[in-house]
C-alpha cells in the first residue's frame, strides 16, 4: 500500500476522505494539509476520533480499538514520535478498509 493510499484509507475511516490533499472547510484542519504521518496534531486527532488505546514502549507501539490490535516496531531510527503517528495512521486505514 502507497503513502497516500494508507492516507486515504486512514482519512476515509475518520470521515475526512480526501484530505491528503488542500480542502477547505474540513472537521480536522479547517482547510490545511492533513497528513497523520507527519503532523502530530493530525495524528492526535485521528486517535481521538477512533478512540484509539496507545501504549509506547521502548521498541514497540502497540494500539487498541474495536476489537483490533496493532504493533508497530520502532523502525524509524528509535523515533517514538513518528512510530507512533504511523500506527495510528495504520490503525486507522484497517477500518477504512472494512467500510
Amino acid at each position: 500500500m502507497t503513502v497516500k493510499e494508507l492516507l486515504k484509507m486512514a482519512a476515509k475511516a475518520a470521515g475526512v476522505e480526501d484530505k491528503f490533499i488542500y480542502i477547505e472547510d474540513s472537521d480536522l484542519d479547517n482547510g490545511a494539509w492533513w497528513n497523520p504521518l507527519e503532523n502530530d496534531g493530525d495524528a492526535f486527532t485521528l486517535m481521538v476520533k477512533m478512540n484509539m488505546h496507545i501504549a509506547v514502549w521502548k521498541d514497540c507501539v502497540d494500539i487498541g480499538f474495536d476489537g483490533y490490535h496493532l504493533e508497530e516496531e520502532l523502525i524509524t531510527d528509535g523515533d517514538a514520535f513518528a512510530a507512533t503517528r504511523r500506527a495510528i495512521t495504520r490503525a486507522a486505514a484497517v477500518i477504512g478498509r472494512l467500510l
